[in-house]
């Protein structure tokens, strides 16, 4: 029985993870990437205006 539940433990332990995973390649795709594609320019022209 308790083999059973830590097993059981485990396993919602990975799916979370996995899931915690997947959450953070989506949000860093849309807030990292996207934008890069969306206006490439604008990023460009602020970059180097924060940099000067």
């Amino acid at each position: 029985m308790l083999r059973l539940s830590m097993l059981i433990l485990s396993n919602r332990i990975d799916n979370n993870l996995r899931y915690c995973y997947f959450t953070f390649f989506i949000s860093f795709y849309i807030y990292f990437l996207y934008p890069c594609f969306y206006n490439n320019v604008n990023i460009y022209i602020d970059a180097n205006s924060s940099l000067t």
